[in-house]
């Protein structure tokens, strides 16, 4: 299959996970049933397939580590992370929002705020195209051979 092909099959699977999880709040809310525990289980769940369809399979799927290197391929980690974490923070506060008399769901909130621009910022640094410098430096890299006398 085509990498054109594949990666609009990842968009379109992402695009229609984010509707269907959208149709079954709104569906919950309106029948009241958005305080239950069975309702939170499978948002959370829908969640986390989300996230490992966006932020895992996606990127191996779609061959987007082709052509970057070690500190492209790190970015991207620390990208997944925090992106992670910060969907687990607004997780929280969707989740957990009326359960409680006090209000520590708002945390949640607290972590998403947090991780959004350093998120942003490795993403970026991802996606950066290498300079030619850069390019070489990769290259030599890989062919680094040692011509010591041992």
């Amino acid at each position: 299959m085509a990498r054109k092909n594949r990666i609009n099959i990842c968009a379109l699977i992402s695009i229609l996970m984010v509707i269907v999880g959208m149709i079954y709040v709104v569906v919950c809310t309106a029948l009241g049933l958005h305080r239950q525990w069975m309702y939170r289980l499978v948002f959370a769940v829908w969640v986390a397939l989300y996230l490992v369809l966006t932020d895992f399979i996606e990127p191996l799927v779609t061959d987007r580590f082709r052509r970057k290197n070690r500190r492209q391929v790190k970015a991207y980690y620390r990208y997944a992370v925090l992106d992670i974490t910060g969907m687990l923070g607004l997780l929280w506060f969707v989740c957990m929002s009326g359960m409680f008399d006090d209000f520590t769901h708002y945390a949640g909130v607290a972590v998403f705020a947090a991780c959004l621009v350093p998120r942003n910022y490795f993403y970026k640094k991802f996606n950066a195209k290498l300079s030619y410098t850069e390019q070489l430096e990769e290259e030599e890299e890989e062919f680094d051979i040692d011509i010591s006398d041992d």
